[in-house]
C-alpha cells in the first residue's frame, strides 16, 4: 500500500547553506553553526512535519520515497504599482535562496521529525519556488510518498 504524508509549513522558506565557524570550544574544536533563520525554517518544518505524522499515524520511513516541495515565497514590493502587479514583474522567483539549499534544510528538519530514517531515501524529487498569490501563503507544501516494487 502506497501512503503519503502531507506537510504545509507556514514561513519563509529559509535555505541551509554552509555551517559558519563561530570559533573553538575550550577542547580547540571549532564551533561551527547554520544561522538563526535557518534553525527557526526547520523548526516550523519539523513541528508541522510531526503534526501532519500524527494526524496520519504514519510510522517513519525505512524504504524508497519520493518528495514534491513547492516552496511559495513572497513578492518583492517592487514588483508592485499602484494598480496592482507591475507588468514587468518576473512570474518566478529566479533569485536567490537556491533552491537545493531550500530543500537541504526541509530534508534535515524530516530527518530531525523521524519522517525517515535518513533523507538517503529520497529517490525521486521534484522542487518548485513560486511567488505567493497573499503573503499569508508564504510557506511550503510538501508532499511525500513511500514507493514500492521497482520502478
Amino acid at each position: 500500500m502506497t501512503l503519503a504524508l502531507v506537510v504545509d509549513v507556514a514561513g519563509l522558506p529559509r535555505p541551509q547553506g554552509s555551517m559558519k565557524l563561530l570559533g573553538k570550544t575550550p577542547s580547540g574544536e571549532p564551533r561551527l553553526t547554520y544561522s538563526q533563520t535557518t534553525y527557526q525554517w526547520r523548526g516550523a518544518v519539523t513541528e508541522a512535519a510531526s503534526r501532519a505524522r500524527t494526524d496520519t499515524e504514519l510510522a517513519t520511513l525505512a524504504g524508497p520515497c519520493s518528495v514534491s516541495i513547492v516552496f511559495s515565497m513572497p513578492r518583492p514590493a517592487g514588483h508592485h504599482g499602484k494598480r496592482g502587479l507591475l507588468p514587468s514583474a518576473p512570474g518566478w522567483p529566479h533569485v536567490r535562496p537556491d533552491l537545493d539549499k531550500l530543500t537541504r534544510a526541509v530534508f534535515d528538519a524530516l530527518t530531525d521529525a523521524a519522517i525517515w530514517t535518513d533523507d538517503c531515501l529520497v529517490v525521486a524529487l521534484l522542487a518548485t519556488k513560486r511567488y505567493a498569490d497573499t503573503p499569508d501563503q508564504v510557506g511550503a507544501h510538501i508532499t511525500i510518498t513511500n514507493l514500492e516494487g521497482t520502478p
